[in-house]
């Protein structure tokens, strides 16, 4: 049976000669509901870090995509906008953020195929990019908001019934230093709730 923890998937970025930095993405389930299971994903970095991007490129591909389809809010967007965390609704729709947007809205660049898979994913399909002009969801450098926090930096949500997989490249830039880092094909499985699961700790746990 599965029982509902965290899902990791390591990447070690070489910075400098002397410093070596381990990040990566994890996730959390924050609800089960008929119609799927709630995700959110994260960024772990250490603390003070600062993302810039969430990118897609031709020879690193970004994707989302499930076994099923995605739950999508009626009149909500791909994109988590500001405030959006107050938004009825948005505890269970599917969106993507570079944090918690507070301070500044998320904007997205890219070509075709970029926008073409927020259009899918924005009816419920899953998103891939691999275009020859990618595309990215980015941040002014500077938002406070794009700061890792010893919790991480939520990058989206993803409610579905079906096993989810990720595929992010995120360009981010240590604490403290002047260049950035590009952590490119963290991958991450999110798996759905289901009955059974004997772990006291799980979400889904059921003592039968």
């Amino acid at each position: 049976m599965v029982c509902l923890r965290c899902q990791l998937a390591f990447l070690f970025c070489f910075i400098s000669s002397a410093f070596f930095a381990q990040v990566s993405l994890v996730s959390e389930v924050t609800d089960v509901r008929s119609f799927g299971t709630t995700h959110r994903v994260y960024f772990q970095a250490d603390s003070g870090a600062e993302v810039l991007s969430l990118f897609a490129s031709e020879t690193h591909p970004m994707q989302v995509v499930s076994t099923a389809s995605f739950h999508q809010e009626l009149g909500q967007g791909s994109i988590l906008p500001m405030n959006g965390l107050l938004i009825p609704g948005s505890d269970a729709d599917s969106w993507f953020t570079i944090g918690e947007p507070s301070d500044a809205s998320v904007a997205s660049v890219g070509g075709a195929d970029w926008n073409n898979a927020l259009a899918t994913f924005d009816g419920g399909g899953g998103f891939s990019c691999s275009g020859d002009y990618g595309g990215a969801f980015y941040l002014t450098p500077g938002t406070s908001q794009s700061v890792v926090s010893d919790s991480g930096l939520l990058l989206g949500q993803f409610t579905s019934t079906g096993v989810v997989s990720v595929q992010f490249n995120v360009q981010w830039r240590p604490f403290g230093a002047q260049g950035a880092v590009e952590s490119t094909n963290l991958t991450l499985t999110l798996l759905p709730a289901d009955a059974g699961c004997t772990d006291s700790n799980a979400l889904n746990f059921d003592a039968a």
